[in-house]
C-alpha cells in the first residue's frame, strides 16, 4: 500500500437543491497543495493524517489534479451521490458536464464500483475517505476569476442546474435493438458517419446494436471494438416485401426493440415492429408524418395536390390560383433535406417548380401545392411519453435563399444556419409548443421523438441584416394581425441529424439518440430521467450550427479540410465545438447548394450576436479553403 506524501486541506458542506427534481448529490471541496510528508484533513479537531492507497478516489484526485506538478494550489471539487444505484447512463457525466465553464478538468476514476449505497447526509462526522466512497469523479477547477470571485460557489451553481435530473437508478438489463439502415459513412477512419451517435449511446446505456444494410455498407467490413454491434447484410429495397425480409433476416435472434435513424425506412421499421409485438408508434400516424399530402389531410390546412404538370393545367391552375393564391411554395409529397422545394410567385414560376420534380422523378406520390408562410422559420423538437410532453427544444432557421423577396423558382430552401436557442419572444415559443404539441397528439403520436418544421407568420420579431449578421429584430407595427404558427413537416421516431443533435447535447444536457434507443425498448424511466433539460432560466450557451455547402463548380474537398478551416480561423472566445467533413477526399459540386461539404458546431457563452459573429466567419473561410482547392479537381 503506497502512501502519497501531500497535505491536502479540505471542507465540505451539504447541497441544498430547494426546488430542483430530487437531491441526487452533494459536494466535497478541496484544496490540494504540496507539502513535504503527510495527507491530512483540516478541521478543527485536526484528526489524524488519512493514507489514499493506490485505486481510491483520494489517489485519483491527488495523482489526477496536477498538484504533484506545482507548487501552487490546486482547487478540487469531488461529487458525492446521495442516491444509491447505478449511473442511468455510463457516460452520464461526460453528457451533462460537457463544456461546463471554470473547470480544467475532469478525475474519473478508474476503480469506480456500483451500486452506490445511498447515504443520509445528516450532521454526522465521515472522514474524507468515508465521503469520498460515493464519489463517481471530481472537478478540477480554474481559479481564474481574480479578486473577489468564488469559483466554488460559481461552479456549485452550475452543478445544481447540470444535475438536476436523478441520475442514479436501479441496473438496467442488457438489451439488443436493430437499427434499419446504417446511415452514409463519410470517413470510418476518423469515425464520421451519420449514425455514430447511437452507437455511443448504445454502449452508455447497456445496449447491442444489430445493423441491417446493403451487402457493401461501410459498417459491415471494419468493426469498431469499443462498440458492441453486428451487421447483417440484406436487400434493402423499399418494396412491401421490405418488413418481412427484415424478419428473415432476424430470425431467431431475441430482439428487445426495432429502430431506424434513417426517414426513408421509418414506415418499414414500424412495420416490422409491429409483426414482432415489439414497441412502435402507429403506422398510420408515421404515414401521415411522412406523406406532406395525408399530413395536410389530417390536420385540414390549405393546400392542393397535383400529381403532373399535365394535371396542373387548365381548371386545376384556375383552382390552385383562387384558393391559395401567390407566391406558392412547391415540394414534392414525400422527400427530405428540402430537396425540390420551391417558391413561385406567380404562375410562370409554378410551371416551372412543377415541371422540376416532375423531371426530379421524385414526385412518385404527387406534388404538393402550398401558400407560402412569410415568418421566422423554426425547428422544433419534442419527445413524447405516453402522451405526456417530456421535452421541448425550439431552435432558428435563418432565412434561406430561397426565402428572398426576390428569389426566383430555382432558388433553393437549404438552411446554412441554425441558432440555439430561439430568439422569438417567449411568448411566440410557448405558442409554437402548445401548437405544434396539439398537431402531434391530433396526427396520433403518443411517445418517442419528432422533429418539426414551422413558420411564425405575423411574428413580433424580423429578420435584418445589421452590419452584415441578420438576426431577429422587433417588429414595430402596432397594427399587425395576431401571430399564428403555421407547421411545415414532421419528422417522427428520429432525431433532427447528428450535428443538431450535438447543439442540443451542449446547450440543453438531452441526448435525442439515447432517447430514441430508451424508446424503443420501453424504458420508462430513464427516457423520463434522461429527458430533463439544464434547470436555468437562461442560456448555458448559445451555439449556431453552420453548413458550408459545396460550391458551384468542382471541387476536390481535401481529407483535413475541417482541420484547414480552423487552422485559417482569427482567434475568438467562440468555441469550435464539432466539426464534420461530408467530403472528405471526394471531387463534387452543387450548382444550388442543396449539396453540404462539412458543418461545424460554434458557441459562445458572450451572446447570440457573439455566435453569429463566428458563424459568418466559418462560412467566408469554409469557402475560401473550397476556393484553394477548385484548380485541383481537374
Amino acid at each position: 500500500m503506497a502512501i502519497v506524501s501531500w497535505r491536502v486541506k479540505c471542507s465540505w458542506d451539504r447541497l441544498q437543491p430547494q426546488h430542483y427534481h430530487n437531491e441526487t448529490f452533494s459536494t466535497v471541496d478541496l484544496i490540494l497543495k504540496q507539502d513535504d510528508s503527510t495527507l491530512q484533513r483540516a478541521s478543527a479537531e485536526d484528526k489524524p493524517s488519512v493514507v489514499c492507497p493506490n485505486g481510491t478516489p483520494l489517489y485519483y484526485i491527488v495523482t489526477g489534479s496536477g498538484v504533484l506538478s506545482s507548487y501552487d494550489e490546486v482547487k478540487v471539487k469531488a461529487i458525492i451521490s446521495v442516491g444509491g444505484g447505478f449511473p442511468a447512463r455510463e457516460d452520464i457525466f461526460e453528457i451533462r458536464l460537457r463544456s461546463i465553464y471554470h473547470v480544467q478538468s475532469i478525475i474519473r476514476y478508474e476503480s469506480a464500483t456500483f451500486p452506490y449505497t445511498p447515504e443520509t447526509l445528516l450532521n454526522k462526522e465521515r472522514s474524507l475517505s468515508e465521503w469520498l466512497q460515493n464519489s463517481p469523479l471530481a472537478l478540477v477547477l480554474h481559479d481564474n476569476l481574480g479578486s473577489g470571485g468564488n469559483i466554488s460557489t460559481r461552479v456549485e451553481l452550475d452543478l445544481k442546474a447540470r444535475l438536476c435530473v436523478p441520475w442514479m437508478c436501479s441496473k438496467a438489463a442488457h438489451s439488443t435493438i436493430v437499427i434499419v439502415g446504417g446511415g452514409e459513412t463519410y470517413d470510418l477512419e476518423r469515425k464520421l458517419f451519420t449514425h455514430r451517435d447511437p452507437f455511443e449511446a448504445a454502449k452508455a446505456l447497456n445496449m447491442s446494436l444489430i445493423i441491417l444494410d446493403e451487402p457493401g455498407h461501410g459498417l459491415q467490413h471494419i468493426h469498431l471494438d469499443y462498440w458492441d454491434y453486428s451487421f447483417i447484410a440484406m436487400d434493402m429495397t423499399q418494396d412491401e416485401e421490405l418488413p418481412s425480409r427484415i424478419l428473415d433476416a432476424l430470425k431467431d435472434t431475441k430482439l428487445d426493440g426495432i429502430t431506424t435513424f434513417s426517414q426513408r425506412y421509418i414506415t418499414i421499421a414500424a412495420k416490422a415492429a409491429e409483426r414482432l409485438g415489439l414497441r412502435t408508434e402507429p403506422v398510420a400516424a408515421l404515414e401521415f408524418a411522412h406523406d406532406k399530402h395525408k399530413m395536410r389531410e389530417a390536420l385540414g390546412t390549405q393546400f392542393l395536390k397535383v400529381d403532373s404538370y399535365s394535371q396542373l393545367q387548365g381548371i386545376m391552375l384556375e383552382k390552385v390560383e383562387e384558393e391559395i393564391r401567390y407566391p406558392l411554395i412547391v415540394k414534392p409529397c414525400v422527400g427530405s433535406h428540402s430537396f425540390g422545394v420551391s417558391k413561385a410567385v406567380n404562375r410562370n414560376e409554378l410551371h416551372r417548380a412543377v415541371q422540376k420534380i416532375e423531371q426530379s422523378q421524385t414526385n412518385n406520390k404527387g406534388i404538393l401545392i402550398e401558400p407560402y408562410v412569410d415568418g421566422p422559420e423554426v425547428d422544433a423538437n419534442f419527445v413524447l411519453w405516453e402522451g405526456e410532453l417530456l421535452f421541448c427544444e425550439i431552435t432558428d432557421q435563418t432565412p434561406c435563399r430561397g426565402d428572398a423577396s426576390n428569389a426566383s423558382a430555382s432558388e433553393p430552401f437549404v438552411e446554412t444556419t441554425i441558432l440555439y436557442p430561439s430568439g422569438l419572444t417567449l411568448a411566440e415559443q410557448d405558442m409554437v409548443k402548445t401548437r405544434l404539441y396539439s398537431d402531434l397528439i391530433r396526427l396520433g403520436f403518443r411517445s418517442g421523438l419528432f422533429h418539426l418544421e414551422a413558420r411564425v407568420r405575423n411574428s413580433a420579431t424580423k429578420y435584418q441584416n445589421d452590419a452584415g449578421i441578420v438576426d431577429l429584430v422587433p417588429v414595430r407595427d402596432q397594427n399587425q394581425a395576431e401571430a399564428e404558427v403555421y407547421l411545415v413537416e414532421v419528422n417522427a421516431r428520429r432525431p433532427p441529424g447528428y450535428d443538431v443533435t450535438y447543439g442540443t447535447l451542449m446547450t440543453h444536457g438531452v441526448d435525442y439518440f439515447g432517447l430514441q434507443l430508451l424508446s424503443a425498448v420501453g424504458d420508462e424511466s430513464r427516457i423520463k430521467a434522461l429527458s430533463i433539460p439544464f434547470a436555468v432560466d437562461s442560456p448555458q450557451l448559445w451555439a449556431a450550427l453552420e453548413y458550408i455547402p459545396l460550391l458551384p463548380h468542382l471541387v476536390h474537398v481535401p481529407r483535413d479540410f475541417c482541420d484547414q478551416v480552423l487552422k485559417n480561423l482569427t482567434s475568438s472566445h467562440a468555441k469550435i465545438i464539432l466539426a464534420c467533413c461530408f467530403w472528405p477526399d471526394r471531387v463534387g459540386c452543387s450548382v444550388d447548394g442543396t449539396i453540404l461539404a462539412a458543418s461545424f458546431i460554434i458557441s459562445s457563452c458572450f451572446s447570440r450576436r457573439h455566435v453569429m459573429q463566428a458563424a459568418r466567419e466559418v462560412q467566408k473561410v469554409s469557402q475560401d479553403v473550397l476556393m484553394s482547392f477548385k484548380d485541383l479537381s481537374g
